[in-house]
Order: structure tokens, then sequence, then C-alpha cells
């Protein structure tokens, strides 16, 4: 994974800062923090930005990479699937009492919330958009040959998962676990799809196929 330490050394610097602040502020103390800080362009960046963690945007990413690499496609949707079961199980059947900001602060009227969001009042933890970002984009990483393309991706994976706190959708906790479950995900199933199961025509694509024609 050394070849991976522009995505990996400032994600680990994320955990260390991050679980600092996490035993330093109880999450309701951490998110008014957070939630100070908000403006017009925020609003609106992150309102748009937080797409980049749904579901329907995975598959699209795992579809649109059957015509590069068969391979880069199974491992993102594997990733996405296994990252998503293990997120959903914890929400509904381990943490299902865990309620989202707006319900946890509700009848508090200092708390920023984004016109025209939609919000969700219970299933905090952990985030499933942090999880589908962090196990997409670190696959996405994982496949990239140019370092700056592996630090980006990591900057737009924080992105994502920290607009989840600024709409009010999570908690930083929330995200922070979503992460951890995101990239061991994709970490598994990287070395599942490329040690266990590496077939010839996995290194095909769908244009590589016409082309052959």
């Amino acid at each position: 994974m050394i070849k991976n330490r522009y995505f990996l050394f400032p994600y680990f610097l994320f955990l260390i800062l991050g679980g600092g602040l996490l035993l330093i502020y109880g999450k309701g103390d951490l998110h008014l923090q957070i939630n100070r800080f908000h403006n017009h362009m925020g609003d609106l960046f992150f309102g748009y930005l937080t797409f980049l963690g749904d579901g329907l945007f995975a598959l699209m990413i795992g579809l649109i990479l059957l015509l590069v690499r068969f391979r880069y496609s199974l491992i993102v949707l594997l990733s996405w699937g296994l990252s998503s079961g293990i997120t959903q199980t914890l929400k509904h059947f381990v943490f299902e009492g865990r309620l989202r900001p707006v319900k946890f602060f509700e009848g508090n009227t200092s708390l920023h919330l984004v016109p025209g969001v939609d919000m969700d009042y219970y299933y905090s933890f952990p985030s499933g958009h942090s999880t589908t970002a962090f196990a997409v984009y670190f696959c996405l990483a994982l496949f990239c040959r140019t370092n700056w393309m592996k630090a980006a991706l990591f900057c737009l994976t924080l992105l994502v998962g920290f607009s989840r706190v600024y709409l009010s959708q999570h908690f930083f906790e929330d995200i922070y676990a979503g992460s951890l479950v995101g990239v061991f995900s994709a970490m598994a199933c990287y070395w599942f799809m490329t040690a266990v199961v590496n077939k010839p025509w996995m290194d095909s694509s769908l244009l590589a196929n016409r082309t052959a024609r």
C-alpha cells in the first residue's frame, strides 16, 4: 500500500486528528462547533457535493468503469455493496437508536439548517454517504497511477464526508465510522479481486471487446 500513501497518509492524519476531537468533545458539542461556520456559498457547495456519496452515483461509476476494465468495475461495485451492507446492518440492527442532529437538537433554534435539504431524523450511525464515498473513491485511488490524483481523490472524499456534517445530516462520529467501513471494505475487495479471483478476462473491457470485433 506504500504506492497509495498519497491517499492513505492524509487519511491516517484524519483518523488521528478526528479521533482526538472525538475524545475532547462530546458529539453534540463538536457538531455545534462545526455548525457555527456556514455561509450561502457553503450551503450551495455542500448541498450539491453531498450527492457524490449517493449510492446511485457509486453505481454509475461502477458501470462506467466497464468501459475501462472489468476488474475495476467489479472492485468498485463489490466495495460499494460490502460497505453498504455493513453500514446498513449497523444502522438498523446495532445502533438503531442513534438520532440524527436535527432530532438530537430538536428545539435548539441556533442549529443552522440548509434550506431545501430534506432532513432525516433516525439511523445516524454510521454515515452511509461517507461509507460509500470512502469505499468508491479509495478504489479509484488504488487504480490511479499519478500521486496528485490520489491526493485529489482523498480531498474529494473528505469533502463529501464533511458535507454530511455541514448539512446536519450526521455527526462527525458518523462520518468517522463510515470512513473506516468504506476504506477497509475497499481494501478487502481489492485484495480479493486481484489476489484470489484473477482471471484474464477481467483485464478486458467493453470498449476492448468492441474493438476486437
